[in-house]
């Protein structure tokens, strides 16, 4: 399986990945490599209420087209975002609506299946897994920071680039522009919510600054301090200035110290 994953990577990281693999699907070899995505290309995707205007695996073979990572491992994700489709398609007699419910959750367990097939090494499998797992997330305009905040944690700073990449893919591999002024909206938001601490670590102070300002010794007071002023900046009631949380360490420490 090295050798076949080593071939298979190499016709996903070219120029023309599309046509790699239906030349794989054609001659009826993609059935031994890739079972999994081999059925997609039996699974309708059109129905009312649905963008999509292809099956589910010409669609996967345009987004990966489409993708504009030139990673190896996220264009196969971008390639196998939709496997799950293939075990959770459901259409509706009276309207002929088609669901697929859930089908991302589906779709990790069967890319971890296909990483250890593979014999992807971790870091590639947790890459993989990561960006098929989170792929199916929201853009909205009213979305809060904390669900920005939480979407950024799920999938890892460090993946953000390969989401937004399979993304991209994905929309064109749909028919649909490749961006909107909601997606191009998220996108920067999630550049502004990064600007924000995400753990108590990320603050511009630390415990050494609450026992020096407040004279104090080391003890869970100044965790439950530094907690507190954590909790005043993701809330934005103040910024994550030095010297805004250096004047904010007094009024943050009145309720704790005295409980």
């Amino acid at each position: 399986w090295e050798r076949i994953r080593d071939e298979l990577l190499k016709i996903i990281a070219s120029d023309h990945p599309d046509d790699g693999i239906l030349f794989l699907h054609n001659t009826g070899l993609l059935h031994y490599i890739l079972p999994e995505l081999e059925i997609c290309f039996t699974v309708p995707q059109k129905s009312p209420k649905r963008h999509h205007i292809y099956d589910v695996g010409m669609h996967s073979v345009m987004a990966l087209k489409h993708c504009p990572s030139k990673n190896p491992i996220t264009r196969l994700a971008t390639l196998l975002h939709d496997v799950g489709k293939t075990k959770t398609f459901k259409k509706d007699l009276q309207t002929n609506i088609i669901t697929f419910y859930n089908h991302e959750v589906v779709g990790t367990w069967m890319v971890e299946k296909i990483a250890d097939r593979l014999r992807l090494s971790n870091k590639d499998k947790e890459r993989l897994v990561r960006l098929v797992k989170y792929h199916q997330f929201t853009v909205s305009e009213i979305q809060t920071d904390k669900a920005v905040r939480r979407f950024i944690r799920e999938v890892g700073k460090e993946y953000l680039p390969d989401m937004l990449d399979l993304r991209t893919g994905d929309r064109i591999g749909s028919g649909a522009k490749p961006s909107s002024w909601r997606y191009e909206l998220f996108k920067k938001r999630l550049v502004e919510v990064q600007k924000e601490p995400f753990k108590v670590t990320d603050l511009k102070i630390n415990g050494n600054d609450i026992m020096k300002e407040l004279k104090i010794k080391p003890g869970p007071q100044v965790g439950k301090i530094l907690n507190r002023i954590f909790n005043q900046v993701i809330n934005q009631k103040v910024k994550n200035q030095r010297k805004d949380l250096i004047e904010l360490i007094d009024s943050s420490s009145t309720i704790t110290l005295v409980n």
